[in-house]
């Protein structure tokens, strides 16, 4: 249940939104993703670059493309990653040419200090040579490997993250081939590809973003940006030694060459590790000319479904994440300021599995532990205030 503003409410509580500070993005509400995202690419409905500052209203909620795909985080089970703290891992792909590369998994990392990218697992593979030698022979082979680098991850994201956040990452990899030419008299030599990744990111706006949904544009969530830019440098080595030039140029590859340049405005909301919005400008030092614009289209709410008529007084309620995998869910009450709250969880057939009450709040958000609920299902979650007045009363999908 959630109550429907009226348009003089929705101006004096959006007014009250924006006086606040930032959101503040940590460990304890970033949850670890063992779950697929699903992104909308609006590239082609030309989206204007946003500008970016503090207290911004951004609106996106008309721009839809329905060209969907989606990313998945694994939960990492492997012994060897756990012991050095790896949660999940997520697949991506390593340029070496426009027309080469190869899959690996990147291991991530969840502390109370942020996220970071330790480690790599990539799967034996074989790609052929033939449309840059013309022999129908010629391969390169990828061997079953991985390993962490503890010592030199990448950090994707730093905690606290809030305004005037910054942070910088120079990580080191190297993963093993073997290389089969005919022409150069390579057969299945082992070979290696050394890269630095080099990251840097600063926190350069807030405030509030709508996106689209189905059934209309989205709330405004509180968001902040990330201003993101990446490269790798790669290096080659051929039997121990750097690939000679002859070589290197036969593949329009050269040693020290910079790939996979990433300049992006990533907009982040609490609640997923997925961002809900990120504009993408490739080689526009500028940020200004747009290369692709991607939205997250996962647990969105909508105005309408989040508010309905609370008999004492008109406010609104957005719980996130849900459905939820994580090990709490958080209910943060807009328009409405609560210190304290009595609650109470039961599943979808009226068991109870906690009663709570007098529990102190801050923000206005309820934080709610679901890390003893080993069964996946619909669990409810009853709200009264202080005056034992309901709040809300909201359904948790749980997924284990």
């Amino acid at each position: 249940m959630k109550s429907i503003f009226t348009l003089f409410i929705t101006i004096i509580v959006f007014s009250m939104a924006f006086s606040q500070s930032a959101i503040t993005i940590d460990a304890d509400n970033m949850p670890i993703p063992y779950r697929t995202f699903t992104f909308d690419d609006i590239t082609a409905k030309n989206p204007p670059s946003p500008n970016i500052g503090a207290g911004e209203l951004w609106n996106y909620g008309s721009y839809t493309n329905n060209d969907l795909f989606t990313t998945t985080y694994i939960e990492e089970v492997d012994s060897f990653y756990l012991n050095f703290g790896v949660d999940t891992y997520v697949s991506s792909f390593k340029s070496l040419t426009p027309q080469l590369g190869y899959l690996l998994y990147n291991e991530l990392d969840f502390n109370n200090q942020g996220v970071d990218d330790i480690g790599v697992f990539i799967d034996e593979q074989v790609y052929s040579l033939q449309n840059f030698t013309g022999n129908a022979a010629d391969n390169i082979t990828f061997p079953f490997q991985g390993y962490v680098v503890n010592d030199a991850p990448r950090r994707v994201m730093n905690f606290p993250f809030t305004v005037n956040s910054a942070w910088s990452s120079v990580s080191y990899r190297v993963n093993d081939f073997s290389i089969k030419i005919s022409a150069f008299g390579l057969n299945n030599v082992p070979s290696q590809h050394v890269y630095y990744t080099f990251r840097s990111d600063s926190i350069v706006g807030n405030g509030k973003l709508r996106v689209h949904t189905p059934d209309g544009p989205s709330i405004a969530y509180d968001v902040l940006v990330d201003q993101v830019l990446q490269y790798n440098v790669d290096s080659f080595y051929v039997g121990g030694a750097p690939a000679p030039a002859a070589l290197t140029n036969a593949f329009g590859i050269r040693q020290g060459q910079v790939t996979d340049l990433v300049r992006q405005y990533n907009f982040y909301r609490a609640g997923t590790f997925a961002y809900l919005m990120r504009f993408n400008y490739g080689n526009d030092t500028s940020y200004t000319k747009i290369a692709t614009v991607l939205v997250n289209t996962d647990d969105l709410t909508t105005e309408t479904s989040a508010t309905s008529d609370i008999k004492d007084g008109k406010y609104a309620t957005v719980l996130f994440p849900n459905p939820a995998s994580s090990s709490t869910v958080n209910l943060t009450i807009i328009g409405k300021d609560i210190n304290s709250v009595n609650y109470s969880l039961t599943d979808a057939n009226g068991r109870e599995i906690r009663t709570i009450k007098n529990y102190s709040i801050e923000n206005n958000t309820l934080i709610v532990p679901l890390n003893d609920i080993n069964n996946s299902g619909i669990y409810v979650l009853h709200v009264t205030d202080s005056n034992h007045k309901l709040v809300t009363s909201e359904k948790i999908t749980l997924i284990r």
